[in-house]
């Protein structure tokens, strides 16, 4: 069984109250609140569930019954990888394992060449991945993963993801900014929920629309 955990939220959201009420030409403040505490998170939760992304920076912990065995869908030989659930990747925080004698065990990063540091038998190589694709994590050169007790969140990996700054800093932007058509994305969906209040209107369903979608099929995440 495998589950992802927030740990650490968002310290701001992607797009601010100020720029959603220009898009909407809204001059009062009657609906600030509703705005800041419902709409605009939520188009935010819509838009990273729907990518499999984090816009702002964010702490997730992906907890794993045991390591992974070989995945025809991502190996022709017997490599077995973890794919980390969201992109864009930022850092691995830390990755530990409990081992057959029921003690938790700390995984370090192995060199450029894939070797482990000071002769370790066990540790961990990275690939970034992109934008668009997930990071991988993968045994160290000829070397398998260690053996784990078989218990319920025996190997977990927390790590930070997203396009913001460090955990805790201001909001300022490192590398890539948000994409414009994911901000747009936000702003046509403020829209759309803000205007449409109701599941059902004239006995037709008010679906999210063709162009939000649009917006967001180049920056799927469709790996995982």
């Amino acid at each position: 069984m495998e589950d992802v955990v927030l740990v650490t939220p968002p310290i701001a959201e992607p797009v601010s109250l100020d720029e959603v009420k220009m898009h909407l030409n809204i001059t009062n403040s009657d609906s600030d609140n509703y705005l800041s505490g419902i709409v605009i998170p939520g188009a935010r939760d819509f838009v990273e569930s729907e990518t499999q992304k984090s816009l702002v920076t964010q702490t997730w912990l992906y907890k794993m019954d045991g390591f992974p065995g070989f995945n025809p869908l991502y190996e022709s030989v017997d490599y077995p990888i973890i794919i980390v659930p969201k992109a864009p990747f930022q850092e691995i925080v830390s990755f530990t394992y409990v081992d057959v004698s029921g003690i938790t065990q700390t995984l370090e990063a192995c060199s450029i060449d894939g070797t482990t540091p000071d002769e370790q038998m066990y540790g961990y190589q990275i690939d970034p991945g992109s934008e668009t694709q997930p990071a991988r994590l993968i045994p160290p050169w000829a070397r398998p993963w260690p053996p784990s007790r078989r218990i319920p969140a025996a190997v977990q990996v927390q790590f930070i993801c997203g396009y913001g700054g460090p955990v805790g800093s201001p909001l300022v932007w490192t590398g890539s900014p948000i994409p414009a058509l994911l901000k747009n994305a936000l702003l046509f969906l403020c829209a759309h929920w803000y205007d449409n209040r109701w599941g059902v209107m004239d006995g037709s369903l008010k679906e999210v629309p063709l162009g939000i979608e649009r917006c967001l099929n180049p920056y799927r995440n469709t790996i995982v």
